[in-house]
């Protein structure tokens, strides 16, 4: 006990020492903000988890303070901005809390939720209890008082033991745990209004998916006494009889129209020759999936020079979990960990725009597969992508409340489109959109390929002005004088989003004494995850 409070005083004394030097030195009025804007590094290392900052660093100097009799104070300056410090505490203390000593020990959140330590929670914790209100993201709650979502995520975050997107900071709306800290009508505000909500479809595209439902609805009446077989055969010569009769779009400036038809072509076929009944997740692969169905709608983004690469190293994800890779002269550099290979990613330019995750088995949307893709994994990804966009742009606030990241969440013949933005605060949100299912049979065509063609192409609108937007920036940016990366810490219309949560594996040698809050033992809990 003696020795454990002789190291707690040390500590005090260094920090009292510190503040005296620079009262000491300094040759204008002394003020709390300007001893942490000269000794940042210090304040980072010096400051206690678990504590405020501001009642820490104000206690400290101004005991300080008195202890010199300094009278001329200045009282006007501006406070520091303690969320900006429990921030880049919260990054560094990534970098440094766990010693790598087995090559490829991180990877993505994409076969489990992974076990926790109270470090985990408690890092998100002082964040959060350190920021200002005023950048948090506010709502009204029913009953009419201010609520922020910030709060109410910490609340959920402090009772978690295995890893959730609360603690990536990620909201997404339709998870079923929010149902214990919000009514529908706040859920439903949070999750947006019109700056939300899909784009409309062209009316050029419309009428030809409208005329197509037409055509099936006529035949349909038409042919009350004809077999099921018979029935689909009319509805498929009827459909590619309509197809072929369109006059031909100008690939290069009706682009939507031309992929339109052309996916019209290429579903027809596969009613036309009953490909679609045939296969089950019994005797076809998932790539058998994606070459007979979903491959044909990547080529929306071709027009926009976006490619969809298939079965690829996420650069993103692989930025984030080699983020404490550095020279600090304590340690050996530690080796490089693997990212993930989602089963496609929309890139251009070096930068991600969204991903997609396939796969065979339909178990309804029970399946461990599919609930942890769509509600941990893909997300996290999502959140990866859009922070190294917004780096790109110096953390533009301008651009981070406009930028959205997509992904396409496809199991066995079922397709959703999962969207991530961030419109208020350091939360970033996630919607889903409906989810539609190719038909085997051609009789509902209707309600399944017409509706997964509008997602499509409503998700490349997305990506086209989020890519349109980054390009801007860019070009503006180039304008501007360029500076050194210390002295945009603290710059104006920013906003400093935190990473995802990196979560290790216990088979490393730890460098503290983190407990575990959950003891359960299974091979995804031996193996970090990102």
């Amino acid at each position: 006990m003696t020795r454990s409070n002789n190291k707690h005083d040390n500590h005090g004394d260094r920090v009292e020492s510190e503040i005296i030097k620079y009262l000491h030195s300094t040759s204008e009025r002394p003020c709390l903000s300007d001893f942490v804007g000269q000794n940042y590094d210090f304040v980072l290392e010096c400051s206690p988890v678990g504590q405020s900052l501001k009642d820490f660093w104000t206690t400290n100097f101004d005991h300080a303070v008195k202890k010199l009799n300094i009278k001329t104070i200045n009282v006007r300056a501006k406070s520091p901005d303690w969320g900006v410090i429990a921030l880049s505490i919260l990054e560094k203390s990534e970098r440094s809390s766990i010693t790598t000593t087995k090559k490829g020990t991180k990877r993505s959140s994409k076969t489990d939720s992974c076990s926790l330590t109270t470090a985990n929670c408690q890092k998100l914790t002082d964040l959060i209890t350190n920021m200002k209100n005023e950048n948090k993201w506010e709502f009204k709650r029913d009953d009419n008082t201010i609520s922020y979502l910030e709060d109410v995520m910490l609340t959920h975050i402090k009772k978690c033991s295995f890893e959730h997107c609360a603690l990536s900071l990620i909201f997404d709306v339709d998870d079923k745990v929010w149902d214990n800290y919000l009514t529908e009508n706040e859920k439903e505000s949070l999750a947006g209004s019109d700056d939300s909500s899909l784009p409309d479809i062209p009316e050029s595209v419309q009428s030809i998916l409208v005329k197509c439902s037409k055509i099936i609805e006529r035949t349909l009446k038409e042919a009350g006494k004809m077999t099921k077989q018979q029935q689909q055969k009319e509805i498929v010569d009827n459909l590619h009889e309509y197809v072929e009769s369109i006059e031909g779009f100008d690939p290069y400036k009706e682009f939507n129209e031309h992929w339109v038809v052309d996916t019209l072509r290429h579903f027809i076929s596969l009613y036309r020759w009953n490909v679609l009944e045939r296969m089950n997740s019994h005797e076809w692969s998932e790539i058998d999936f994606v070459l007979q169905a979903w491959s044909q709608l990547d080529k929306v983004f071709r027009n926009i020079f976006v490619d969809t690469k298939r079965d690829v190293s996420c650069v993103a994800t692989l930025a984030r979990v080699n983020n404490e890779r550095c020279v600090d002269g304590l340690m050996p550099i530690s080796e490089q960990a693997k990212s993930v290979r989602p089963d496609l990613v929309l890139y251009k330019e070096d930068v991600e725009y969204g991903l997609g995750e396939a796969g065979k088995h339909d178990l309804s949307g029970i399946g461990k597969k599919e609930i942890v893709e769509t509600q941990l994994h893909s997300p996290k990804l999502l959140k990866d992508m859009f922070l190294r966009a917004a780096a790109k742009v110096g953390n533009d606030e301008g651009f981070v409340r406009k930028f959205k990241t997509v992904c396409f969440n496809q199991t066995c013949f079922r397709m959703s489109i999962s969207v991530l933005d961030c419109p208020k605060g350091i939360v970033c949100r996630m919607n889903t959109t409906e989810e539609y299912q190719i038909p085997k049979s051609v009789l509902l065509f209707s309600s399944g390929i017409i509706p997964i063609i509008k997602l499509t192409l409503q998700a490349k609108m997305i990506v086209e002005k989020s890519v349109r937007l980054l390009e801007q920036l860019t070009n503006e940016r180039g304008i501007s004088q360029p500076g050194f990366k210390s002295q945009r810490r603290n710059k104006i219309n920013t906003v400093h989003i935190p990473p995802c949560l990196t979560v290790e594996s216990y088979k490393k040698t730890k460098t503290n004494n983190e407990v575990p809050l959950s003891t359960a033992t299974s091979s995804s809990s031996s193996t970090a995850s990102s």
